[in-house]
């Protein structure tokens, strides 16, 4: 019957317990709290700024991609039009060559103005085949279309009077 007494105190005295705690360390207990509580903020808003980061990165990235896509169609365009104005096909197909040993780039074509089909390609199995592709044979700049992690590049090369087709740049990122 004692021990059930005792073991009755006992449970009344830990509110008592922890009133005395309190009251002897206010301040270690206050500072516990609030350390506490900026810990949780902190976690919550390095989220936030993390996200906030992540989407600026990737805000950035995809206009060095395009920027990136746009110089290098811009300066290949001019290599291919001097080839080409030459009438020397053999040495733009081997500077579409070169360029696939870049790591970014998976293949180059050439379409033909004339009849819409790719007359050179990297990938031999594409040559001969017609092009629909409105944002290929609309193109009367360079243009650029990212997708996800592919990107094509395409750039009008103009003769001295007239256009000869398009050059058309292949990437994965």
């Amino acid at each position: 019957m004692e021990k059930k007494e005792k073991s009755k105190q006992q449970d009344s005295d830990k509110p008592n317990a922890i009133i005395a705690f309190l009251k002897k360390y206010p301040l270690q207990v206050i500072l516990s709290l609030l350390l506490v509580i900026v810990l949780f903020w902190s976690n919550i808003n390095g989220k936030r700024i993390a996200r906030e980061l992540n989407a600026a990165h990737h805000k950035e990235m995809t206009s060095f991609k395009e920027q990136f896509g746009l110089q290098l169609g811009s300066a290949f365009a001019l290599a291919i039009r001097s080839e080409f104005t030459r009438g020397n096909k053999e040495n733009a197909n081997q500077y579409m060559i070169e360029l696939l040993r870049s790591e970014e780039v998976t293949k180059v074509q050439f379409v033909d103005r004339a009849s819409a089909t790719i007359a050179i390609s990297t990938d031999s199995n594409d040559e001969g085949k017609l092009v629909e592709d409105d944002f290929i044979l609309s193109a009367t700049k360079v243009a650029t279309e990212l997708k996800e992690e592919t990107q094509r590049v395409v750039a009008p090369i103009f003769g001295v009077s007239d256009q000869f087709g398009w050059v058309v740049i292949f990437m994965n990122w």
